[in-house]
């Protein structure tokens, strides 16, 4: 429908179309590319291959500025073989460009923690953070706490940064402030396509609202557990569900199911569920399955030892601060394997540039030189990575 709108050069209904971003970009392929690739998956290959290339080359900046460009060639190498998310970056899903954004909006936040900006290149990165968040809102707007969390994040540490310098960088700080402004101004005025559904979902679970919604714990708890009550009743019948017979009533629920959601967070799906053959997925794709989680297991091992090593560093933290809380988000939310399984790979690539940071400093180890600390910011200052904004 959306090509045929842009075919007979209706652009203002192509525009005004509730549909997400992504769609309407593999709109635009079909519409250029159809006619030599044919009407299927291939028309919208053009852009999938711009997605997953503009990844790896954000993943490698943003593993180069927060450790050595020697983890940055890690991680990115992980992330350009690794099998699933590979056919998975070939598919008609609003996945990958989600995924380009959300890295990218990441990038843009660790940059006001490593650089010194003149005013024009902080207010020029302040819209660009903007123009970012509007884009994610757009392609995915249940996302926002996503993109929120992650500018909580970044806010944090830009504060702590600010604070271990003993100084404050007004332009920095102008500019941060304005990316924040820009950001909420996009959730509250962008169209949120998600309200036009789920309404018998939100009239259903709105005593357990009202019941949690005296403080703000429990308002966060009704949080948590609407989004969960969502997933299972997406997921009634799967063969992969993990914990559907749990749901969450009270604040406390919430907090109890703390240590289960980080399990499952970071290392679902389960070794019981490596052998199994499932109701869309064979054994055989059930073993793939378990030989690329043996992987993530070792990925998230380095990962931890590289935030060790690196801990000093705040862009360090940041990254590993946005996927740990993310993962453990996902833990209480989705409720089926699979689901955690592809939404997760935004987290988890957040964790690479650690990994390849983590298998260096190991591999000095192991070589008998000393593990270095590449990114020691908080003796070298802001200026460090980008002499153009300098």
């Amino acid at each position: 429908m959306l090509r045929e709108m842009l075919a007979r050069g209706d652009a203002g209904a192509w525009l005004r179309e509730p549909r997400s971003l992504a769609l309407k970009i593999y709109s635009i392929c079909f519409g250029l590319f159809g006619r030599v690739l044919g009407e299927n998956i291939l028309g919208a290959e053009p852009f999938n291959a711009f997605c997953y290339v503009a990844i790896l080359a954000v993943v490698f900046n943003l593993a180069g500025d927060a450790t050595t460009r020697s983890a940055g060639l890690i991680a990115v190498g992980l992330v350009a073989l690794w099998p699933s998310f590979l056919l998975h970056t070939t598919q008609l899903l609003k996945d990958p460009y989600f995924i380009l954004a959300m890295l990218v909006f990441v990038w843009i936040t660790q940059m006001w923690l490593t650089t010194v900006l003149s005013w024009f290149d902080a207010l020029l990165l302040a819209g660009a953070g903007g123009l970012t968040a509007a884009t994610i809102w757009l392609t995915r707007d249940n996302a926002a706490s996503a993109l929120l969390g992650t500018l909580v994040v970044g806010v944090v540490m830009f504060l702590v940064r600010q604070i271990s310098l003993r100084r404050i960088v007004k332009t920095n700080l102008v500019g941060m402030v304005l990316m924040i402004l820009l950001v909420l101004a996009a959730a509250a005025l962008l169209p949120d396509y998600s309200r036009r559904t789920g309404s018998q979902t939100r009239a259903a679970f709105e005593p357990v609202k009202q019941q949690m919604a005296q403080t703000t714990v429990g308002k966060l708890a009704a949080f948590i557990a609407l989004r969960r009550l969502r997933f299972l009743r997406s997921y009634p019948d799967a063969g992969s569900n993990i914990d559907s017979d749990v749901q969450f009533n009270t604040t406390g629920d919430v907090i109890r199911y703390f240590p289960r959601s980080v399990e499952i967070g970071w290392l679902a799906p389960f070794p019981n569920k490596w052998s199994s053959s499932g109701r869309l997925l064979s054994r055989f794709g059930r073993f793939l399955v378990g030989i690329e989680m043996i992987a993530t297991y070792l990925c998230e091992a380095l990962a931890l030892y590289g935030l060790w090593q690196l801990r000093r560093s705040p862009c360090v933290w940041l990254l590993f601060l946005i996927a740990a809380l993310g993962m453990i988000g996902l833990g209480y939310i989705v409720v089926n394997a699979g689901a955690l399984y592809r939404i997760r790979y935004l987290f988890l690539i957040l964790l690479l540039p650690l990994t390849g940071a983590g298998a260096v400093q190991l591999t000095n180890r192991l070589a008998g030189g000393r593990p270095n600390n590449p990114a020691p910011y908080l003796e070298l200052g802001l200026y460090f990575q980008f002499p153009h904004f300098r």
